[in-house]
């Protein structure tokens, strides 16, 4: 499809340039969502940051990595820790069910990031990080940039040396130490018509969690633990344009995930250590992903852009968490949508049929419109439907230890959404100063909400269920103002949430501003 400016998209996009991610001095994914409307990011020392997009779950919010959904979900979410920023662009974000387009788990949204290339010949740079809390990262990339040919290589290494509120000396630590390894290769060659990308990205995290010293007359000892996590991402583009109005995008990708848990007993005398064999002490986890996607496009007929695609995805796990050990599902769809420009007035209706080897079929429908009252002022509503298959891990998962119970449920049934949009957006120049201000009501409704139902009161047993219903309620107003290098913007909103089976109504009020310069005479960021 053609690109088109944010204004001028039937949908409402927010986009994030490089240069405001180098402005917040942002590491990973999760620095740039903590300052962003109807993002709320939570913080688990062992399982990562994790975003909700207006009170519904990350398990509901899909990641896209140039477009390629990125697997490796712990507790339902992607760890935004993991996804680092060194290398990327721009941060796309569409809220509200974009199942139409991108299959299950983008119920809630939609987030892609999209990586740099090369602009000029040869292009190096090196960066480095340091905070008084005990970050060290440094990161750096080489590029080259043809008439036919481009690579780029990036590496980083982000360093947390872990935290505790009381500065004690004590080994134990409440924030864990982590070390990150990220490397990505990215090739393009380029041909009359003809586009082809091949995109690899490699992650490897340790988390070290140290344990509280146990000391009497005979021994001192501690029980440490090791959480090891690698990602392989392989992906080909590739992009056919055989005139100025059709275009064909293939993409495929293959995705490896592992995540080891290793428990030790530490002797603190001759720091000699070995595993323990306790349930849970020792797991490996390992998911395969294959993801097939491809997408015609043509602008032949007059004020109508029509898009056709199929996907494939494929997953299988494999680890002693799941009943049986080695369970697997797949999923095959095709899409399509049109968008009608009569006049001022943009529509887009969308479809998606969808085959689940558990689920079997479903359909997905949405409507999606933009009216321009005059070049500055839109109107944008929207009615979409999402869908969400339950993973491998909430239908098979046995997580058994000292400490929990966590029970997955063959039983259950998919989540399904109504998601309903209206926004009016302004912008304005008055002399030197650009101002621009929106205003976003969306209503919620999920139907069979997965989520995980205690069934004693210590919360040791749990298992994923379904609940009868999710509602919520938004209503944000955002205003920004530039002038030369200057930049405010401000934000607020309300989250309304009904009640559910397991929690009481309520509300949450959200606030954010910020204000940046540029000293254009410097040359910075």
């Amino acid at each position: 499809t053609v690109p088109v400016m944010a204004k001028q998209s039937v949908y409402k996009v927010n986009t994030l340039s490089g240069t405001e991610i180098h402005q917040r001095a942002a590491v990973s994914l999760n620095d740039v969502l903590n300052y962003e409307m109807n993002q709320f990011v939570s913080n688990d020392n062992i399982l990562g940051s994790s975003t909700n997009i207006s009170g519904i779950g990350g398990q509901n919010v899909k990641i896209l990595l140039n477009g390629i959904p990125v697997m490796g979900r712990e507790n339902g979410n992607i760890d935004l820790g993991q996804l680092n920023l060194n290398n990327i662009k721009r941060v796309e974000m569409i809220q509200g069910p974009m199942s139409v387009i991108y299959g299950s788990n983008a119920l809630g949204g939609v987030i892609n990031l999209i990586t740099t290339t090369p602009r000029k010949k040869y292009t190096a740079s090196l960066n480095t990080y340091c905070e008084s809390i005990g970050k060290y990262n440094i990161n750096g990339s080489a590029g080259f940039h043809g008439r036919e040919h481009e690579w780029q290589l990036s590496l980083a290494r982000n360093f947390f040396a872990g935290w505790s509120p009381n500065d004690s000396v004590d080994r134990f630590q409440l924030w864990k130490p982590k070390t990150q390894y990220t490397g990505d290769l990215q090739y393009t060659w380029s041909h009359k018509r003809w586009k082809w990308n091949s995109y690899t990205s490699y992650l490897h995290e340790k988390i070290t969690n140290k344990g509280v010293p146990v000391i009497n007359p005979y021994e001192g000892y501690a029980f440490d633990e090791y959480y090891r996590t690698q990602r392989l991402i392989e992906a080909v583009t590739t992009q056919y344009k055989p005139n100025e109005n059709d275009q064909f995008v293939f993409t495929n990708s293959y995705q490896l995930y592992y995540r080891i848990k290793n428990r030790f007993k530490k002797n603190l005398v001759t720091l000699t250590e070995f595993p323990t064999s306790s349930v849970g002490d020792q797991d490996t986890s390992r998911f395969t992903d294959i993801n097939l996607r491809g997408t015609y496009s043509t602008t032949r007929i007059k004020k109508i852009d029509m898009l056709l695609g199929y996907e494939y995805a494929w997953e299988k796990g494999n680890s002693y968490k799941l009943a049986d050990q080695i369970q697997s599902m797949q999923e095959g769809a095709v899409f399509g949508s049109a968008t009608i420009k009569p006049g001022r007035l943009q529509m887009q209706p969308s479809l998606r049929y969808t085959y689940h080897s558990r689920y079997h079929s479903n359909l997905t429908p949405a409507v999606h419109a933009r009216y321009e009252f005059g070049e500055h002022t839109q109107l944008r509503a929207s009615y979409a439907r999402g869908f969400r298959a339950p993973t491998l891990k909430e239908l098979y998962l046995q997580f058994i230890d000292q400490n929990h119970t966590i029970l997955g449920n063959p039983d259950l049934k998919p989540e399904k959404g109504d998601h309903v949009e209206l926004g009016l957006d302004h912008q304005k120049n008055i002399g030197k100063w650009v101002t621009s201000y929106s205003l976003n009501a969306y209503y919620n409704a999920i139907h069979d909400l997965i989520a995980l139902a205690v069934f004693n009161n210590h919360s040791v047993l749990r298992q994923y269920a379904n609940l009868d219903h999710y509602r919520n309620r938004v209503l944000n107003l955002k205003a920004s103002v530039q002038y030369e290098g200057l930049t405010c913007s401000a934000g607020a909103g309300e989250i309304f949430v009904e009640k559910t089976d397991v929690t009481p109504a309520h509300q949450i009020t959200e606030c954010t501003g910020s204000v940046s310069y540029r000293f254009r005479r410097w040359n910075t960021m």
